[in-house]
């Protein structure tokens, strides 16, 4: 699954590393260099379903960058500057999912869309969220056990759940 237990309690496991990363940094260049490794962290539910594992992962990771976008603004000594609004590193097209199911696949589209919705809403983020983002290269039917699956630096998700009469026969179980 995508939660990590530990003295900080629940949360995903895309958050800690972020947070590690973000609380050490002192500067603003480390802290864009943050938000540019966030323009290229991937994140990949193997059966997605509806998509709710990256909805979460989206959302948290659209959070932690409006942390740094606000530790960089709070930093600059500049008020000119630091007014300059900010553009998204993290986009819908950075979360993927694959399921058998072309279904739940749509569904998992739909959420990733309104995912960005809810996260520009949150976040007071001015920037839009139309034309709607095409999903059909991140998120689409296919079998992760029998095709090829995308890189990405984190996976997150349930195995697929087979039911209990299948699991019995899938495992030889009586």
């Amino acid at each position: 699954t995508c939660l990590k237990r530990g003295a900080g309690g629940a949360g995903p496991t895309t958050v800690a590393p972020w947070q590690d990363r973000i609380q050490a940094a002192s500067t603003i260049d480390q802290l864009e260099q943050i938000r540019l490794s966030m323009s290229t962290y991937r994140v990949f539910d193997p059966a997605c379903g509806s998509g709710n594992f990256l909805y979460v992962a989206y959302r948290e990771m659209r959070r932690l960058e409006a942390e740094v976008s606000l530790l960089i603004r709070d930093k600059r000594r500049s008020v000119g500057i630091a007014a300059q609004g900010d553009f998204s590193y993290v986009t819908p097209d950075h979360f993927l999912g694959m399921d058998i199911n072309p279904f739940a696949v749509a569904v998992a589209k739909v959420t990733m869309m309104l995912a960005k919705k809810l996260a520009a809403d949150e976040l007071d983020d001015e920037q839009g969220v139309l034309p709607l983002d095409n999903l059909d290269k991140t998120v689409g039917v296919g079998d992760t056990l029998l095709e090829p699956v995308p890189q990405a630096q984190a996976i997150v998700g349930n195995p697929p759940y087979l039911g209990p009469r299948r699991m019995t026969q899938e495992l030889g179980l009586s």
